[in-house]
């Protein structure tokens, strides 16, 4: 009996994302897919039509996977705490993997990425936005930050240490670093 059709997809997925997350949308090639993910060539194109089809999949994907795993501390929404509890999570993951993230290595990439990729990343960063801000309104509401603090500033500013850890952590493999880092920008929100 053959499996669901959408285990395979994800499947296939996760190992092109692994590829792309690697080489790069440009670098990569549809043989090197084909092989990878143990698709034939006209299962490829009927699933996704071609590698940008793929890798616009792949984005999607990686969404669902951040917005599932990483983004429930800051939709709790609990101030500080929420803040906090995000990039420890965040720095745990890249300091065991080293990989950085996949969508700021395509944000990274955006001359050769498709430009709805490259919209799609946006729309990571605007969410991993509004949760902050969310954070930073109940933080202000807690007094556990300044009353005068401009959310838009430290939301901001936020998202950008997202990805400059993420950046990082392909650089840097020693394990304290990004902890340190992390430690830095909390009781810099205080």
């Amino acid at each position: 009996m053959a499996r669901p059709r959408e285990f395979d997809r994800k499947e296939v997925l996760k190992k092109a994302t692994f590829l792309f997350w690697e080489k790069g949308f440009e670098a990569t090639s549809m043989e090197e897919l084909v092989s990878v993910t143990g698709l034939n060539r006209g299962s490829m194109y009927n699933l996704f039509r071609n590698k940008e089809g793929l890798f616009l999949a792949t984005i999607d994907n990686y969404f669902e996977f951040l917005e599932e795993n990483f983004a429930p501390p800051l939709k709790e929404a609990k101030g500080l705490e929420s803040i906090e509890e995000y990039f420890n999570l965040i720095g745990d993951k890249l300091t065991r993997y080293g990989r950085g993230c996949f969508f700021t290595n395509s944000a990274i990439e955006n001359r050769s990425v498709p430009v709805l990729a490259t919209e799609k990343v946006d729309v990571y960063y605007s969410t991993l936005y509004d949760l902050f801000t969310k954070c930073l309104e109940v933080a202000k509401s807690k007094q556990e930050i300044d009353q005068d603090s401009d959310m838009h500033k430290m939301a901001t500013y936020l998202v950008c240490v997202t990805q400059g850890l993420s950046v990082m952590s392909k650089m840097n493999k020693r394990q304290g670093t990004l902890k340190l880092v992390i430690e830095r920008v909390m009781e810099g929100l205080k």
